[in-house]
Formats: C-alpha cells, structure tokens, sequence
C-alpha cells in the first residue's frame, strides 16, 4: 500500500469526531446482543427460536439506527450463528 492509498483511508477528525458522537448519543443501541435466558427443560427448536426473537428485535434496533444515522454494518451484525457462536463460548468460559 503506497502512502497515498493510506492516508485516504484514514479518518479525517471531523469524521472522527461525528463517529464518537453517534457512538455517545446511541450507546443504548450499540450494544451486543443478549442471549435470552435458558435451561435444561428447553427443546433446541424451543431455544434456537428464543435466540432468533432475540436476535431480530436487537437487529431491527441496529437497522433503525443504521438508516437514521446512515452507518454501515459489517457482516458480522447480520449473522446470527456469528452470535450463537460467541454466546456459548462465554458460557463455557463463565462456568
């Protein structure tokens, strides 16, 4: 990558400072989502559909704020086995 290509993908601190105002003004809505509380009792059928109500309302937040805000989204906020992969990693390790 020559210093030209660099320096344009580089924030300017006027984009810098919008980001880290968005960010501030939405912190409620920028946040990971939670999986919804379960036990043993629960079928896969049952929990896997928990997790994708869960999923989706945390999604629409993200969507409202993606359209009023104009932000972009990686792949990763639309992915939810992305999720159910983190989630149950932080399980095993909060045991």
């Amino acid at each position: 990558m020559d210093a030209d290509t660099a320096s344009s993908s580089k924030l300017t601190p006027e984009q810098e400072a919008k980001i880290t105002r968005l960010m501030k003004e939405n912190v409620s809505a920028l946040r990971i989502p939670r999986r919804p509380k379960w036990d043993n009792t629960m079928s896969g059928p049952e929990l896997q559909g928990k997790e994708r109500d869960a999923f989706l309302e945390w999604r629409r937040s993200l969507a409202a704020l993606q359209e009023k805000e104009e932000l972009l989204m990686t792949p990763f906020e639309r992915n939810i086995e992305v999720w159910r992969q983190l989630w149950r990693v932080v399980e095993r390790w909060s045991v």
